[in-house]
């Protein structure tokens, strides 16, 4: 079973604080064949442990119309991901033939390295999955998939893969020469597990890059613990786990690979599958005891449908620790730490497997980590909370979660669940950043621009609503700190908290550290 991640964007950015987007699934696709192309193999990326809110109320309304100066600005055409490794920016600059992947100082904005790098064998409607892991001793590197050749020096054809140091764009390893596809997180072995083919064809099979030596070696799923055939990660250390008998089971494992519990999926829906599913994962903080938060559509094959209903998911609240079934909300999908959705709203198949929301009538509901009662109840007509057709988007700050409701954007209280117009000022909208790409063009006959990942521009509050998210006439729109907050990967250097956007045309930084 392979399913494309692209509802990622759909459910795991509605559940903004949700990063432990997973979609099932293995292996790769390469661009010379059309339907394998259809069913890419999924990035699995690390889940994030999702973060308590501040005890401070977040002041919307002061944040918009906070206007911000950048600390530097870096030219260019940058798409996503981008990430921070202690102190150095990682982004691919998409910006002329070949990509170059770029090291660039948090502080400074200097370019600290260069690297010539590529999207790897990917349709042309998916962007790069995980790029970096951590090794064994704890440091985290990164992986670039350099530029494609068809006859190299040495008689071979494919991408040249290295193992970078994030700090200095040093090699650390180089892989075997192959074409490259999809990356994501190895279930129960650590380490980053890469699809690479020798011929461009439906022939596709895994290696695991050891976060202990770099070295990449094959990888089978079934032989990474005893019993188990197949294993998707979740968050937490909890894994959805298929066993030899094929029975499919919640896992969580220690360190050293032993159980810690089992939860078998039948107890939650008879011939029902995670793995097999959509499903998005997080951990929720709790002084009485971590909660892992699944939404998952335990009875719908996302590879049989191309619109999934919010009907079809159950919200799951498991003690991190136990894996005691705390609440289970059937029809219902976490769509922010605190906040379930349910209602009419759907997620619709787009091109290239990328799912975005259908707008529908939504009801919200406000829940505590470990309590089954709700604290409120609230209806949102004709609401999307985030990407809609062309994936476009709107960029929540920390504490708030915006969207848009019968053709006007607001806040929703999350202690209440009172929706409130936007006023005057600014937030981020985003929007899907398309490339063109000589490579990409080259290897599939396709010279139609690719996807490249998300960037961001600042929307005004007071006029945003009545347009599609992301494509308000911002006119001489400024960013805000509200903007910046809700679009920017913040990382910390010599105490400051400096915020990096991806803006049409640049990479912008900007010091959010007087506003902590």
């Amino acid at each position: 079973m392979a399913v494309t991640p692209g509802w990622c964007g759909a459910v795991a950015g509605t559940m903004l604080v949700l990063a432990g987007c997973t979609a099932a699934g293995g292996g790769g696709a390469g661009e010379g064949d059309a339907s394998a192309s259809a069913t890419a193999g999924p990035g699995r990326g690390p889940a994030k442990v999702a973060q308590e809110r501040s005890e401070r109320p977040y002041d919307l309304a002061g944040a918009m119309l906070d206007r911000l100066e950048p600390l530097w600005t870096s030219y260019g055409e940058f798409g996503g991901p981008v990430a921070i490794h202690d102190g150095t920016v990682v982004a691919v600059d998409h910006l002329g033939d070949p990509d170059v992947l770029k090291g660039i100082d948090l502080e400074t904005g200097e370019v600290r390295w260069r690297r010539a790098s590529s999207r790897g064998a990917l349709v042309g409607a998916r962007e790069r999955d995980l790029t970096s892991f951590e090794t064994s001793e704890g440091d985290t590197v990164v992986l670039n998939v350099g530029p494609a050749e068809r006859e190299s020096a040495d008689g071979g054809s494919g991408h040249t893969g290295a193992i970078l140091d994030p700090a200095t764009g040093t090699i650390l390893a180089e892989l075997p020469r192959a074409w490259m596809s999809q990356s994501w997180v190895c279930p129960g072995a650590g380490g980053l597990c890469l699809g690479v083919s020798t011929d461009l064809t439906r022939t596709w099979s895994t290696v695991r890059i050891d976060p202990a030596t770099l070295a990449a070696e094959p990888f089978d799923e079934s032989g990474i613990h005893d019993g188990v055939a197949e294993a998707r990660v979740l968050a937490g250390g909890v894994q959805a786990e298929i066993a030899d008998d094929g029975a499919e089971a919640l896992v969580r494992r220690g360190d050293d690979g032993r159980v810690l519990w089992r939860l078998p999926v039948d107890d939650l829906e008879p011939g029902g599958s995670v793995l097999g599913s959509l499903a998005a994962a997080t951990v929720r903080e709790d002084p009485t005891g971590d909660v892992l938060h699944l939404s998952t559509s335990l009875g719908v094959d996302p590879d049989a449908t191309e619109r999934v209903e919010v009907r079809d998911f159950t919200a799951l609240s498991l003690d991190l620790a136990t894996g005691e079934v705390l609440a289970r909300r059937d029809g219902r999908l976490w769509c922010h730490a605190e906040v379930l959705c349910s209602g009419d709203l759907a997620l619709v198949a787009e091109r290239g497997g990328e799912w975005v929301q259908d707008p529908g009538d939504l009801v919200i509901a406000g829940a505590g980590a470990r309590a089954s009662d709700l604290a409120w109840e609230a209806e949102l007509p004709d609401a999307v909370l985030h990407s809609r057709e062309g994936g476009h988007g709107y960029a929540s700050p920390p504490g708030t979660l915006l969207a848009e409701s019968a053709g006007v954007v607001g806040a929703i209280n999350l202690e209440t669940g009172a929706f409130t117009a936007l006023g005057e000022g600014t937030v981020a909208c985003t929007q899907v950043r398309w490339s063109a790409d000589a490579e990409y063009a080259s290897l599939s006959g396709d010279r139609e621009p690719v996807r490249s990942g998300l960037m961001a521009r600042p929307c005004r509050g007071a006029t945003a609503g009545g347009s599609a998210a992301g494509s308000a006439d911002a006119g001489d729109a400024v960013w805000s700190r509200a903007a910046i907050e809700g679009a920017a990967t913040v990382g910390e250097v010599d105490g400051r908290r400096i915020g990096v956007v991806v803006e049409e045309g640049q990479l912008a930084a900007y010091d959010l550290t007087e506003h902590d």
